[in-house]
């Protein structure tokens, strides 16, 4: 559940309606967008506030509720169309982003998996024992048009269970979850030999266009599309992402690598999501992340 409270002027009067934004139900989205104009009648008593405790029903049966996170969307910035920003920014009532650590993670886990000084961001570079879970870095605002750019670069730890295998990371957009590590979205995958491949992640899905012609691939809780040649090379690599809506252009090091039309998710036309990158079992680093809202 993605919600937005009412907000109110200075004197208390309502100016804007509570938002359902988008409600996922098994992986269907079952709301879109709906406004509600009041509180639930099984809600708390008195008026509607801006912040409110959460309560949870069950008063027709026996019920069980279980993996409840929740993640405050604010510090989010307004659109600045056609600039280019950094896409984390630390403000002055604190990040725009989160560290966000698969499984039961302890108090400061996520500041061991990333750094992040405003300009660069560190990958596993504090994580201190040989194995490890996985992690992201998210943002707080969900985007729909933008271009997304970044020089990327390998440390040299790998950590178990991948110790032994190939370095790996990644780009997940259009991102339906920013609540847990591993969230329903497509990926641009940055891993060693496989930088620009296409994997759809828990539902989303999409088709490929190469040279004019729609390919199509069986939707699977996972599923791939390679990229259409290598153009990764030693040290630093330049990682850009074109997404308009359901389309994005894969790009590396200045080649178009990959290109899909048509992605979707829980039965309707996937166009926006929250944009992580990720924490999996080696060390890297992303430095000028940049992204350019297009409308």
């Amino acid at each position: 559940v993605i919600f937005k409270t009412p907000r109110f002027d200075e004197e208390g009067k309502k100016i804007k309606n509570a938002l359902f934004e988008r409600v996922i139900l098994n992986g269907v989205v079952i709301h879109e967008n709906k406004e509600v104009t009041g509180a639930t009648r099984e809600g708390f008593e008195g008026a509607e506030e801006a912040f409110a405790p959460l309560k949870f029903q069950g008063d027709h049966g026996s019920v069980a509720y279980r993996n409840i996170r929740i993640r405050k969307l604010d510090n989010i910035r307004e659109s600045k169309h056609g600039k280019w920003v950094d896409l984390f920014e630390n403000t002055k009532k604190g990040p725009n982003y989160d560290f966000i650590v698969q499984g039961d993670a302890a108090p400061g886990d996520g500041d061991k998996m990333f750094e992040y000084d405003g300009k660069t961001l560190k990958v596993m570079y504090e994580w201190e024992t040989d194995s490890s879970t996985y992690a992201i870095a998210v943002t707080k605002k969900a985007y729909s048009s933008y271009d997304l750019k970044f020089d990327f670069k390998w440390g040299e730890r790998r950590f178990k269970p991948r110790l032994e295998l190939i370095k790996d990371a990644g780009l997940l957009f259009h991102c339906q979850s920013g609540s847990y590590a591993w969230p329903p979205s497509l990926e641009y995958q940055i891993q060693q030999g496989d930088f620009g491949d296409l994997w759809c992640i828990k539902g989303c899905h999409s088709d490929v266009l190469k040279d004019g012609t729609i390919i199509k691939h069986k939707q699977k809780t996972y599923s791939r599309a390679k990229k259409w040649e290598d153009k990764e090379q030693d040290g630093w690599n330049k990682v850009l992402i074109e997404v308009r809506g359901d389309k994005a252009k894969y790009y590396l090091n200045g080649v178009l690598v990959n290109e899909i039309v048509n992605a979707t998710y829980g039965g309707l036309t996937l166009t926006s999501g929250f944009i992580c990158l990720q924490a999996e079992y080696s060390e890297a680093i992303c430095r000028d992340i940049k992204i350019k809202e297009i409308y």
